[in-house]
């Protein structure tokens, strides 16, 4: 263990410092973190020379790739994070590039740390941040950039940044309360396909046999549904993989130029999907413009932001014809 004298930013803006022991660095970060504090900078307290030398080896290792974090994405929650905290540092007077720095080094995603490192030394080279963050458009979309390069613009980065990470953190809930209540919906459709799979396969084939033994002239109806079953029974694998590739092919026509209007002015005609898939699409088409106007991102700006880069199911409302953003 080595005792390690740190400053750092704790979760009501307020500087703050003090010492600790820890393995190494990254474990020093991580025990303040859940502490509520953002380490700005560290150092080992004095007389502790071997305790240096053992930080200098964990910091290399600290380097090597994770190769699971690498193949993975980043995802919004951890940009609503950094973000958050980004504007907890600046709030408290801590020097952006300086910012940029501590929370680097605390990011535990591969991709998303090469990536703010790329951010920092271009700010370290003179560039301005909402430049910088726009050679990475995956993690900072044309929303998030013009909110920065407004709040550079007039000074008030910190407060842009609070209403940005607010954003953020409400449309990842709102996205997960309708993941949560399609879940439900989906799994018993799943069981249900199954239990008719099983039954047409293994129960009435069975049934059958009983009928053909008594030799007597089955009505129409019970005829098909032995023809379903032998048919469902005998090709069960070339039906797997036939709905597999319907269900891809579908993806990707609902997604192509000419489908996704068509598919999209179906699911507004839908009764109950309908209406809260425009409900949900005009909420958030609303919410994000008024988080840009805010900001202080001009009106055609904010208009021309949400309805091409945030808001896409705008766009599919107004080529439905239900629905008209100018």
């Amino acid at each position: 263990m080595a005792l390690y004298e740190w400053k750092g930013v704790n979760s009501a803006g307020k500087a703050v410092t003090g010492t600790r022991e820890a393995d190494a660095p990254k474990t020093l970060r991580q025990l303040l973190r859940k502490d509520g504090v953002v380490v700005t900078s560290f150092d080992l307290a004095k007389g502790n020379a071997k305790a240096k030398e053992r930080a200098a080896k964990s910091s290399g290792l600290s380097k090597q790739v994770d190769l699971g974090a690498l193949f993975g994405g980043v995802n919004k929650v951890e940009v609503a994070a950094f973000t958050r905290q980004m504007s907890t540092l600046l709030k408290a007077g801590i020097p952006l590039a300086e910012t940029l720095g501590a929370l680097t080094d605390q990011v535990t995603n591969v991709r998303f740390r090469t990536s703010l490192s790329e951010v920092r030394a271009a700010v370290n080279e003179g560039s301005n941040l909402a430049d910088a963050m726009a050679r990475h458009p995956k993690l900072f979309d044309e929303l998030f950039v013009s909110m920065v390069r407004a709040g550079e613009a007039a000074g008030n980065l910190d407060e842009v940044l609070t209403r940005l990470a607010d954003f953020l953190e409400n449309a990842q809930k709102l996205k997960s309360k309708v993941q949560s209540a399609m879940v439900y919906p989906l799994v018993m459709l799943v069981v249900g396909v199954i239990i008719m799979v099983v039954l047409m396969a293994k129960v009435v084939p069975q049934i059958t046999e009983m009928f053909v033994s008594q030799g007597k002239t089955l009505p129409l109806n019970t005829r098909m549904l032995i023809w379903s079953s032998d048919f469902i029974g005998n090709n069960v694998l070339l039906l797997l993989i036939g709905s597999v590739v319907a269900v891809v092919l579908f993806m990707k026509w609902s997604s192509s130029e000419g489908g996704k209007p068509v598919w999209h002015r179906a699911i507004l005609k839908m009764w109950i999907v309908g209406p809260l898939a425009r409900s949900l699409n005009v909420g958030r088409f609303a919410r994000t413009l008024g988080t840009m106007l805010k900001s202080g991102v001009p009106l055609l700006r904010a208009l021309d932001i949400a309805k091409q880069a945030e808001v896409e199911g705008v766009r599919d409302l107004r080529q439905a014809g239900l629905a008209k953003v100018r």
